[in-house]
């Protein structure tokens, strides 16, 4: 009798520029720490860098700036690129990782989005749509195209004059086929 554990964690670093009024870059540096373990002993562990995301959103609605309420509204639609900067050939006793323990893809991935924020002076919603289009790397594999979709609570705590903190819990859900290996 064999007892089997997957364990895939990210830790992502976000950063979240304001090129303009309404256009921001987000960028995505994610952190993989995946392991497989058997009756509690770990047989294979993989950690480091993952695919570097970038997303650029232009503000298509704002209502902070058509009324004086305290409430607001903005919409904001994008899109924009993973890149294969995560290492997606490793070997583990002569036999190469799953690619589901890799930590990048190797291919070249394009993101289309949505988001929609209300809030109410500090406290708010959001909701956010993402479709992923996957490339095929080269070697043959192609993690198949997804959606997600998510919504969550916030609250804003201004934190000097240029830096918010803000907390958030909401739900997730991703929805994809099956991948590709030719």
């Amino acid at each position: 009798d064999t007892y089997a554990k997957e364990q895939f964690q990210t830790i992502d670093v976000w950063g979240k520029f304001y090129l303009t009024q309404k256009l921001q870059l987000m960028v995505n540096l994610p952190y993989h720490i995946n392991e497989y373990s058997e009756n509690d002993t770990l047989i294979q562990s993989t950690q480091g860098l993952g695919d570097i995301s970038a997303m650029a959103l232009y503000q298509v609605y704002n209502s902070m700036y058509t009324g004086k309420s305290n409430f607001r509204q903005r919409i904001n639609v994008g899109g924009g690129m993973k890149l294969p900067t995560g290492s997606y050939k490793q070997i583990i006793d002569d036999e190469i990782l799953d690619p589901d323990y890799q930590l990048g893809s190797g291919s070249i991935d394009f993101i289309i989005n949505a988001q929609y924020m209300a809030k109410y002076k500090r406290l708010g919603v959001s909701a956010n749509v993402l479709y992923k289009i996957n490339g095929e790397n080269n070697m043959g594999y192609a993690f198949s195209n997804g959606l997600n979709a998510d919504i969550k609570l916030f609250y804003q705590q201004p934190i000097g004059k240029k830096t918010v903190v803000m907390p958030e819990f909401g739900v997730f859900q991703e929805q994809a086929e099956r991948d590709i290996n030719d």
